[in-house]
């Protein structure tokens, strides 16, 4: 089957360099299962299948597509990879961005009522997330997880690196990130933390996977974590992070994270109270090195993704004839 990610509805052609981890992963999937896959930003193709990321603001864009479905018989499927639950976006105070001119609030509600409409529309709807997969289903029953696992190994004579980061962490800052990260400073633990909200900021692919190379530990924190007015716990794992750490055979580190967690059995996990205590015993005994190889080994044999992917592909193609 012929794949076609197109990435119209996200804007610019631009967009495509701060989604590269998520279009590389869905490429190399789909071909390791045995599929064409083509990138577009505004081709839509008549001969396969049409994949769209979630990000659905413009009521234009979403009628146009539902009509385009109607008139010429359209395919596609949706692909979301964030957590969506009860209507809203659970993460959304501190992990969903606007420019200053815009209202958040409004421009929540219209990308919330852009995804339920294509949802509802779509063939099918592939989400790298359980909890959103399972809430999809009020929309569209062809609904399945899509997870995000093993593609290719990085070789590790290709990244020759000092090991002279102990702790590394790439993210936006939060507010419990921040409670974390201090936390562990007066510890006595040298965390360098690179992302949005951070001093150095949002680095480049070759800089940040140069410092991945050169850290002994991942430290995988989540944006927030106190229930939202509804009770759902915002916390979920970021798959396309993990992976890459998993990939590199870093050891990841990661504060507890009770669902849409596949990696638990591949990391270390411990609650937020317990990561200074258990990093630095980490970093003392030396064990970084073979609980790193130990658990990226794992990872590669329980998530290969011809084995956890192919089915939910399989599934879903069968669902469409």
């Amino acid at each position: 089957m012929l794949f076609n990610l197109c990435l119209i509805n996200l804007g610019q052609v631009s967009v495509a360099e701060s989604l590269a981890p998520l279009i590389n992963y869905m490429r190399q999937s789909l071909s390791k299962c045995g599929h064409e896959v083509t990138v577009s930003h505004e081709h839509l193709t008549q001969d396969g299948i049409n994949l769209f990321f979630e990000g659905f603001h413009i009521p234009e864009f979403v009628d146009q597509l539902i009509q385009f479905k109607k008139d010429q018989g359209l395919r596609f499927g949706l692909i979301a990879t964030e957590l969506i639950q009860a209507e809203e976006i659970p993460y959304a105070k501190h992990g969903v961005i606007y420019p200053e001119h815009i209202n958040k609030t409004d421009a929540l509600k219209r990308r919330l009522k852009g995804y339920s409409d294509v949802a509802s529309e779509a063939d099918f709807v592939w989400s790298f997330l359980e909890r959103t997969a399972a809430y999809s289903k009020k929309y569209n029953a062809a609904s399945y997880h899509y997870p995000v696992g093993y593609v290719q190994h990085l070789c590790a004579e290709l990244r020759r690196s000092p090991k002279d980061i102990d702790v590394l962490f790439f993210g936006g800052r939060t507010p419990h990130r921040e409670r974390i990260l201090k936390a562990l400073a007066e510890r006595g633990i040298s965390v360098m933390a690179i992302g949005r909200g951070f001093p150095s900021g949002v680095l480049p692919a070759p800089l940040l996977q140069s410092l991945l190379d050169r850290a002994k530990i991942g430290l995988n924190l989540t944006l927030e974590s106190e229930p939202t007015t509804s009770g759902i716990d915002p916390r979920f794992v970021s798959c396309m992070r993990v992976t890459e750490m998993l990939d590199r055979d870093l050891l990841v580190v990661s504060e507890d994270i009770p669902e849409d967690n596949p990696y638990k059995d591949h990391m270390v996990n411990a609650t937020p109270d317990k990561l200074a205590t258990c990093i630095k015993d980490i970093l003392q005994t030396e064990r970084w090195k073979k609980l790193g190889q130990l658990n990226a080994t794992s990872y590669r044999e329980k998530m290969q993704v011809t084995n956890i992917c192919l089915p939910v592909i399989e599934q879903t193609l069968k669902a469409l004839r």
